[in-house]
């Protein structure tokens, strides 16, 4: 995933703007909304698992770019950027169609942002963004699929939060890529890290100085975890 990332950061873009397709040392085409929206997921998935702030920082830079050159003042992102010259209509839709539409995957990407960074305006995009599209999924919720899975994402994210030097934290961080939380949001931070203000976990750190887990749902946090054990059993907990 790392080496993936590596390459599309290195090589497929132009000036600041990513580009569709590579080949053969050639760039192609202005990228499209679900080009930058995956992009931008996978960025923020790497640097769940790797701490890698890299990663979120040309995540956070992808969103600017797509709120600037697809954004749609009435609501949603359009398929296609502004500066396109080479289609008759920008088209905006969250229908999902072989792969989940753009719309629905920048949802979880604000989302995702907001509980990363603990920053308001994340979410209060992601709803914005969720209202744009509400009689859509109203009148057709089986071709909004992911923009279901995306809005209960946005209300229900269950946030891990690991405190620890690497490699100590690395039983606790086994148990959480084992089990299968499609809500899951991940944070890894170091002893004496702050966390966002607003954050459920916000002043909690090691416990009798050992890797420790935190589970938070919605404002609520479990115990200190330090053993797997413990962890195993809080993430299985409804």
């Amino acid at each position: 995933a790392q080496r993936a990332f590596d390459f599309v950061t290195g090589h497929m873009h132009h000036e600041t703007q990513l580009r569709h397709s590579w080949c053969d040392g050639q760039l192609k085409h202005a990228a499209l909304l679900d080009d930058y929206a995956n992009m931008a997921r996978a960025a923020l998935l790497l640097y769940e698992q790797t701490a890698t702030q890299s990663a979120l920082d040309h995540a956070t830079a992808w969103v600017k770019t797509v709120d600037r050159d697809y954004g749609d003042p009435a609501g949603g992102y359009f398929f296609t950027a502004s500066h396109a010259d080479d289609v008759i209509v920008r088209t905006k839709t969250a229908t999902d169609n072989a792969v989940p539409s753009g719309n629905a995957i920048m949802v979880e990407v604000l989302a995702r942002l907001f509980y990363l960074t603990g920053q308001d305006r994340y979410r209060r995009r992601a709803e914005a963004l969720l209202a744009a599209f509400a009689g859509a999924l109203e009148r057709q919720p089986t071709g909004h699929t992911a923009l279901l899975n995306a809005q209960q994402f946005l209300h229900r994210a269950v946030q891990i939060v690991i405190v620890g030097d690497v490699p100590q934290t690395q039983a606790l961080l086994q148990v959480v890529r084992t089990i299968n939380l499609p809500h899951r949001i991940l944070l890894q931070i170091r002893p004496g890290q702050p966390l966002p203000k607003n954050h459920p976990a916000a002043g909690k750190g090691l416990f009798g100085a050992k890797p420790t887990a935190y589970v938070c749902r919605a404002q609520t946090c479990s115990r200190p975890l330090t053993d797997a054990a413990d962890l195993t059993a809080q993430l299985a907990a409804p």
